[in-house]
């Protein structure tokens, strides 16, 4: 790599050094001409090519949300699958501000079928509201809003 460069004041200047032998710095106290160095052996290195964008999730992505992130909840989905239900759950932690134990709640959700609902996540509000509420084995506190 070739670096020119020239200052307007007082300023270090590489001198020349017998092979082998390491670079000689001065000073110069005034205004000089242009210097050239050459740098062996360094390159500059191309950029990393950018991360790619953090995507907000329970189970494979950031988790809690950002500050400032809406408080909005997916889409209800009906699932026995326990990573999906893992998912719907905490989002529904997150938005009902709850403190409560989420491995209460998938026992909860799992072992007892309730008021004509199949075990698992439901496609209704069912789950939700009952985390808002405090129902259940949760023990349903929510934090106080800030």
């Amino acid at each position: 790599m070739r670096i020119t460069l020239k200052t307007a004041h007082g300023y270090l200047s590489a001198q020349p050094a017998p092979p082998g032998m390491p670079v000689v710095w001065q000073y110069r106290d005034v205004a000089g001409e242009w210097e050239t160095f050459e740098l062996d052996g360094f390159e500059c290195p191309k950029p990393p090519d950018p991360p790619p964008p953090d995507t907000v999730d329970p189970i494979n992505g950031i988790w809690p949300p950002p500050v400032g992130y809406p408080r909005e909840r997916p889409p209800d989905l009906a699932t026995v699958d326990p990573t999906e239900v893992l998912r719907q759950l905490r989002w529904a932690l997150w938005v009902a501000d709850s403190s409560d134990d989420e491995s209460a709640w998938m026992g909860y959700i799992f072992d007892t079928a309730g008021e004509g609902h199949q075990k698992g996540w439901v496609s209704d509000d069912y789950w939700y509201q009952k985390i808002a509420n405090g129902d259940g084995s949760g023990r349903g506190y929510a934090w106080p809003a800030v």
